[in-house]
């Protein structure tokens, strides 16, 4: 819708397919704010897309992309961080006021960064969540 608004773009593992598919359309349409897409993994082997994205950020000056994992060495990669992605996330902005947000994977980190996001400003109407729940169990 606003072309001009940045974005915070953060999923876990295969969280990333649909924010993938927003960054994909952002660009596509011509957004010219800020998009910044974390992606964290329990390990590197969680981590794909990483030299699509990698190259997407270097063709794109609006676009930052923040690769993170729980588990690793101190220096996995030049741009791979080790720690939450919950964490890195929130460091983005000091105000997410003017931000969109998209959130997608699991349940307990979506809702912990829905609560952050607003904690530092976001509006809940720019917060677009997706917890990745399980399947319900069969009796």
């Amino acid at each position: 819708e606003d072309l001009a608004q940045p974005l915070l773009l953060v999923g876990t593992s295969t969280g990333l397919a649909p924010l993938y598919g927003v960054l994909r359309d952002a660009l596509n349409q011509g957004h010219h704010g800020e998009i910044h897409l974390c992606h964290g993994a329990l390990d590197l082997s969680g981590l794909y897309l990483v030299d699509e994205l990698s190259q997407l950020a270097a063709d794109n000056e609006n676009f930052f992309y923040h690769p993170s994992v729980v588990k690793g060495d101190d220096v996995l990669a030049e741009n791979i961080e080790v720690g939450p992605v919950d964490e890195l996330a929130m460091t983005i902005a000091e105000d997410f006021k003017a931000f969109r947000i998209f959130l997608c994977g699991a349940p307990d980190l979506v809702a912990s960064l829905k609560k952050k996001a607003f904690m530092q400003g976001a509006n809940m109407k720019n917060i677009y969540a997706d917890p990745f729940l399980p399947p319900a169990k069969k009796d």
